[in-house]
């Protein structure tokens, strides 16, 4: 397994290219390139050709990998943002990856102005279409199930599978996530299998959403990657910490995922 960092988590305070000589100075193997910002604003010109050839060169020179490309910000009735992950796919192979992470947004704050059937018709329209056109450019759509979003749990996403029927919707796999959504994520990890194929990793307490460090809390995060290790995932683990300033903690990170693998 490789370990990545995230860059959003720095791009607020740093170029991309001083986020990717970062995390290659305190250990991590790779990114998941981000197209949100720290402040969850979304960077068109990252769908450039010009951009994603800089983010392989600049990753190749220093032997880092692109283990993902994310953009886990709304597009179902963000217009805008779904025209921008349509202009992404092509680009993929320039990144050197093919999988794309997206997200389902947070019903929290959708329920008060849409319905949720009128939501979830929207979103599977829209979901379709983008797993058309990535079925054409070898392109995985990973989707990240979550707390209080329309795909919350792994069995969401496991029906949502069933439902569009296409071998390239795949997961994005938060293992916090996971353990406060399912009742038994290590029956989760055996169902999902190879659908599994980026993770989030962090520490997680029973019944709080909060990203703690590796190992803090109460899942038992070393169980969890034998787990996905017992199903055959070999992908890219990214540190998804958000309570702590995530320079300050990057490099104590990397050290304890480094002691479980």
């Amino acid at each position: 397994m490789l370990i990545t960092g995230r860059t959003s988590r720095l791009n607020h305070k740093w170029s991309f290219d001083e986020c990717v000589r970062f995390f290659k100075k305190v250990g991590f193997d790779g990114i998941e390139f981000c197209f949100e910002d720290y402040y969850f604003n979304v960077r068109p010109d990252y769908a450039e050709r010009f951009f994603a050839r800089h983010a392989r060169e600049l990753c190749d020179e220093l032997g880092m990998v692109i283990g993902s490309v994310g953009n886990h910000m709304d597009y179902v009735y963000d217009d805008d943002n779904f025209e921008l992950i349509k202009k992404t796919i092509p680009v993929m192979q320039e990144y050197g990856t093919d999988i794309l992470i997206t997200a389902t947004p947070d019903l929290k704050h959708f329920h008060k102005y849409h319905r949720r059937e009128e939501y979830t018709e929207r979103f599977e329209k829209r979901l379709k279409e983008l797993l058309e056109l990535a079925s054409g450019y070898g392109v995985k759509i990973a989707i990240e199930p979550e707390v209080h979003n329309l795909i919350t749990t792994t069995k969401d996403f496991l029906n949502l599978c069933e439902k569009m029927g296409y071998d390239n919707l795949v997961c994005n796999f938060d293992v916090g996530h996971a353990f406060l959504t399912d009742e038994d994520m290590f029956e989760s990890i055996k169902l999902l299998g190879n659908k599994i194929v980026h993770a989030h990793v962090e520490g997680m307490n029973r019944g709080e959403h909060t990203h703690l460090l590796p190992g803090d809390g109460d899942m038992d995060l070393p169980a969890v990657i034998r787990a996905m290790k017992d199903v055959g995932f070999n992908g890219a683990m990214a540190l998804d910490i958000y309570i702590y300033e995530y320079d300050e903690y990057a490099e104590e990170s990397v050290r304890r995922l480094r002691e479980m693998l």
